[in-house]
């Protein structure tokens, strides 16, 4: 049986301003940069290792990060 919560994460690339803040909190290798030569903003590129930690999300202060935890 897995015990592992299931995680979803969400980016709303119109609020990203690209500070790569939540880049910088997450240990678990779960966002990118995407850079575009018109817009720049952090994508989820391994949803799989978040963890639902939330400091991705608390870390963004643009509101730009949604994390729903399930049981």
């Amino acid at each position: 049986m897995n015990n592992k919560k299931k995680v979803s994460i969400q980016i709303d690339a119109d609020k990203c301003v690209a500070c790569w803040k939540c880049m910088d909190r997450c240990r678990y290798d779960v966002l990118t940069k995407v850079e575009f030569p018109f817009h720049k903003h952090v994508a989820v590129e391994h949803p799989e290792n978040c963890i639902g930690c939330l400091h991705c999300m608390n870390a963004c202060k643009y509101q730009a990060i949604d994390v729903t935890r399930f049981r």
